[in-house]
């Protein structure tokens, strides 16, 4: 019982700290990239 109530409460502790870290790591190099191909910075077309 201790086992599974430590691991479902590690599960949930972990589990949103990966899901928000995933999204925060992906926007920077698409950023760079608008950066880099738009030269006004504006529109990424």
């Amino acid at each position: 019982m201790s086992f599974t109530t430590l691991f479902t409460a590690a599960l949930v502790l972990i589990a949103p700290a990966l899901v928000a870290a995933a999204p925060a790591a992906e926007p920077a190099p698409s950023v760079k990239s608008q950066n880099f191909g738009a030269p006004g910075g504006a529109y990424p077309w």
